[in-house]
């Protein structure tokens, strides 16, 4: 009949998505979608913090042993083991399952090398050769136990490795033309390897002292990254991540002398839940109508609740082994080439 309404025609595709936009759809995202696949290599220059070591200092007496003995004279600054800035590298890629949503694997591996030494022969002591060095790393009964109890020189090995592992869930809730916007929920496997080898020298003995702080765990990580795009090609990002990584510290100390055989043989193990907190900023370009991304960054790290090598020596040489759980840092600088398509 004139008048009556017809039948109810369907919307256009495009009406709908736009409705959808326009309503909050959470499966709409903006006015593009992700790219089928990422590809990114980055180049890290880190520096660990907080996990430094000291082995051994030239002291001028008194050079009876403990439990007797008064606290060394200094005449030197300290023998420390310290790792500075070493290259790393981090690599992984991300394929999206829709529009919005994507999965990212990522690993990251750093290997730090410090070695150093002391000697009472240095020139810029005082008088040299007229002092002794007294470890600072020995389990202290020893001392009475080994006649030659200090030293003349001092050279000590330290190593810090680590690996991380990362398989994440990524959803893009914004993703316009200048911004991007990504929470992120995934899995975490960590590996972290902390080794100290010292060895003290006299003209009658060589003693050396083995530490090894061993940790392997997995967990889960929640995250955030950001991205604003100028339409000069220039851009800036943000991320951070948390992650709880439940694992097990293994530790093992020797001490040993040449002339006195095996000293000191221990070992210690200590289930923990490592909370693992990740900060990156950095700015870039976006080059091939943005398939090529070059950016340049820094990050801070920081890892809690875990056994460092100074305290688990220090547990050693005061046989209590309570209350070692602290805080290691790594900060650095990042550079990544990124691919996408």
């Amino acid at each position: 009949m004139a008048g009556q309404p017809g039948p109810m025609q369907p919307e256009p595709a495009s009406q709908a998505a736009g409705d959808a936009v326009a309503m909050g759809d959470p499966c709409c995202c903006g006015n593009q979608g992700l790219p089928s696949w990422e590809f990114y290599g980055d180049f890290l220059y880190l520096r660990p913090r907080n996990a430094n070591v000291a082995y051994g200092v030239v002291f001028n007496g008194p050079t009876e042993t403990p439990p007797t003995a008064a606290t060394p004279i200094q005449v030197a600054p300290p023998g420390i083991a310290s790792i500075d800035f070493h290259p790393a590298w981090r690599a992984g890629f991300a394929k999206a399952l829709d529009e919005c949503n994507a999965v990212a694997a990522t690993v990251t591996h750093f290997e730090g090398n410090d070695q150093s030494g002391i000697s009472t022969s240095d020139p810029l002591l005082p008088q040299p050769n007229t002092f002794l060095i007294r470890s600072m790393v020995s389990q202290p009964s020893t001392w009475s136990s080994n006649a030659a109890s200090d030293w003349a020189s001092a050279a000590s090995d330290y190593s810090l490795i680590f690996t991380l592992a990362d398989v994440d869930f990524r959803w893009t809730f914004e993703n316009q033309n200048d911004t991007r916007l990504t929470l992120l929920a995934g899995t975490r496997y960590a590996s972290i390897d902390q080794r100290l080898d010292v060895a003290f020298t006299s003209t009658t003995d060589v003693q050396n002292v083995h530490s090894q702080v061993n940790f392997e765990g997995g967990g889960l990580r929640i995250g955030f990254d950001g991205e604003r795009r100028t339409p000069f090609g220039l851009l800036f990002y943000g991320r951070t991540a948390a992650s709880v990584v439940a694992g097990t510290f293994r530790c093992a100390y020797t001490e040993t002398s040449q002339v006195n055989g095996p000293l000191v043989n221990t070992g210690y193990s200590a289930d923990r839940v490592v909370p693992m907190l990740d900060v990156e900023l950095g700015t870039g370009v976006s080059l091939w109508n943005d398939k090529l991304r070059l950016t340049v960054g820094y990050m801070f790290s920081g890892w809690y609740n875990i056994v460092r090598t100074d305290q688990f020596i220090g547990g050693v040489q005061t046989n209590n082994f309570t209350g070692m759980h602290d805080t290691l840092t790594i900060d650095g600088f990042v550079g990544r080439a990124e691919l996408q398509f």
